[in-house]
């Protein structure tokens, strides 16, 4: 099954941003997937405003996430989860993402 075909069916089920198996505080974070400015989050996010097609790699790269050892693969599902990117394409057999509408109003809220 495809990422967007699963992310469909988690979302007409709530099945979002945690595992049953993670800490609650990771279950209680999701409930808030909200985007702040300087996080994890927003820096990846922003990075889409500047680039079209980027994997969650590439967007890792150009945010500077990947250097600093952190779970960007994580940070880029929570924003497919939030609907601030979605997937366009693949290459090199990865997922390719772009912002969305959501994801420019969530970066204009900051």
């Amino acid at each position: 099954m495809r990422y967007d075909e699963w992310a469909s069916i988690g979302h007409a089920h709530g099945w979002l941003g945690a595992r049953d198996t993670d800490p609650q505080t990771s279950r209680d974070a999701t409930k808030n997937l909200a985007v702040r400015a300087g996080s994890q989050r927003w820096r990846m996010l922003n990075t889409y405003t500047h680039r079209l097609g980027l994997t969650d790699a590439e967007a890792a790269e150009y945010a500077g996430l990947n250097r600093l050892g952190i779970c960007f693969w994580k940070r880029a599902s929570e924003l497919r989860q939030a609907g601030y990117i979605e997937p366009v394409g693949e290459r090199g057999g990865r997922m390719t993402c772009q912002i969305t509408s959501a994801g420019w109003v969530a970066l204009d809220a900051i």
